[in-house]
């Protein structure tokens, strides 16, 4: 799992000249499929250099840390490169043991176990600690991925429909 990053300031007009992904909470959580490949929000590789936010190749499940709403506790599969903030966690899957599109179902259909998990004292939230405790089941690497295969369809055929 990779660390969370860290909220990143925009100082100069060069840290907008060269730009990698940078993706934003609502670009990840408010969506009409469970898949992003894109964001709406940039960061530079000076504004990437001076945070202590960590570029992430996809693919990698995102998890929203915090919020009272909706975010917290929701999955989302990131097929571009990314960085975060400290709201949200990203996974990885390990090649040969662990796929992380059927990471990402898994954790996707366990919102409101991950919501109860974090629930208590006055912030409620996720965190590493939190997540690295949840079991995942593990059948072979390729039943994982003819799960994944069969929930993508599933997913895509929800989101033609509506």
């Amino acid at each position: 799992m990779s660390k969370p990053g860290s909220a990143v300031q925009r100082r100069t007009p060069d840290e907008h000249a060269r730009r990698s992904a940078q993706t934003r909470l609502r670009s990840l959580f408010e969506r009409t499929t469970p898949n992003v490949f894109g964001s709406d929000g940039r960061i530079t590789e000076a504004g990437l250099a001076a945070s202590n936010a960590t570029l992430v190749d996809p693919p990698a499940v995102a998890i929203g840390l915090a919020g009272q709403g909706k975010t917290r506790g929701t999955a989302a599969l990131v097929n571009t490169p990314v960085c975060t903030n400290q709201s949200i966690a990203l996974i990885k899957g390990r090649t040969g043991v662990l796929d992380t599109g059927y990471l990402f179902h898994n954790l996707d259909g366990r919102y409101d176990e991950l919501r109860t998990r974090s629930a208590g004292g006055g912030r409620a939230g996720l965190s590493r600690g939190i997540l690295a405790k949840i079991p995942i089941a593990l059948p072979d690497l390729p039943e994982q991925t003819r799960i994944a295969a069969a929930m993508d369809t599933l997913d895509e055929t929800i989101a033609n429909i509506l």
